[in-house]
């Protein structure tokens, strides 16, 4: 058990010091996982166990980078903007219909149209609340 802890303590710590700067504190907290995982199949015996924990331990770091992370969270960014754009070209197109209903004076295509204008803009909000979270997130990630 000493054994297992002391080498699991000495993995996260050289983890630690050599990913730190290549990873961000999520990624870092993924890998040492991985790390413990794969140190406990290799004290069990379970070879095939440390051979997939190591291909996902490969994935990770290659996922983790600060680069791979920034152009992801980029791309979501990019996504929210285009998904706010076609929330608001809905809605104008929603609100347009309720001019015509209303003009035309049918009060069930009013409310069916009210009702659509009260859909799109809370689509509409939602999909401004996620821009803004990815908004954060790469600001975050930018420092």
């Amino acid at each position: 058990m000493k054994k297992c802890l002391t080498a699991a303590v000495m993995t996260l710590a050289l983890l630690s010091a050599s990913a730190a700067s290549a990873y961000s504190q999520r990624c870092t907290v993924k890998i040492h996982a991985l790390q413990a995982q794969i140190d406990a199949a290799k004290q069990a015996g379970n070879t095939n166990r440390v051979a997939g924990l190591q291909r996902a331990l490969k994935q990770t770091k290659a996922k983790c980078t600060d680069e791979a992370q920034y152009t992801r969270a980029e791309r979501k960014a990019r996504n929210g903007q285009k998904d706010v754009i076609k929330a608001q070209n809905e809605l104008d197109s929603a609100r347009h219909q309720l001019q015509e209903a209303t003009a035309g004076g049918d009060t069930e295509k009013i409310g069916k149209a009210q009702d659509k204008v009260a859909e799109k803009e809370h689509a509409l909000r939602e999909k401004m609340d996620d821009l803004r979270a990815a908004q954060a997130n790469l600001a975050a990630i930018k420092g």
